[in-house]
């Protein structure tokens, strides 16, 4: 089990590295570089300190069978179909992906339909520490289907 103050990692090279800030109950908070991150429990490996290699990793032990953080290949994400909880959940995914990655702007299409996954995500991302600005997109980007996100 993690704990705040564990050295993790997000995949079996031990790199990129960081310290737990929190951990919830399926997931901790990482703060990788400066940058806090939400990761669920099995996508992290634990690092084991080694005092006198400083930002190297040593010798590392898993914490649960990872799947880890795929590398990021595009700045949008398209959530139509999925219920409200998939549609989260893939959202917060993907913005750990785009802030690892140093993206500044991200998209998200979530479709107009009635207008739950417009008004969940829109939620969310009020809230989201890692979000710095949200627009509805322009005409030409998707207009009230989409969600352009300004990342810190």
């Amino acid at each position: 089990m993690l704990s705040p103050g564990d050295i993790v990692s997000l995949n079996p090279s031990g790199q990129p590295r960081g310290r737990v800030i929190e951990v919830a109950k399926n997931s901790a908070t990482v703060d990788i570089n400066g940058k806090k991150i939400n990761v669920r429990m099995r996508e992290l490996y634990r690092v084991d300190e080694d005092p006198g290699a400083g930002d190297e990793p040593s010798e590392r032990s898993t914490v649960h069978t990872p799947v880890g953080i795929e590398p990021l290949h595009t700045t949008t994400v398209d959530v139509r179909g999925f219920n409200q909880e998939e549609a989260l959940d893939e959202v917060d995914r993907f913005i750990d992906r785009a802030v690892l990655s140093g993206v500044q702007e991200i998209t998200i299409i979530h479709g107009i339909g009635e207008g739950v996954l417009l008004h969940a995500v829109r939620e969310r991302l009020r809230s989201d520490p890692r979000v710095e600005s949200s627009r509805q997109g322009l005409p030409g980007e998707g207009g009230l289907g989409v969600t352009v996100i300004g990342l810190k």
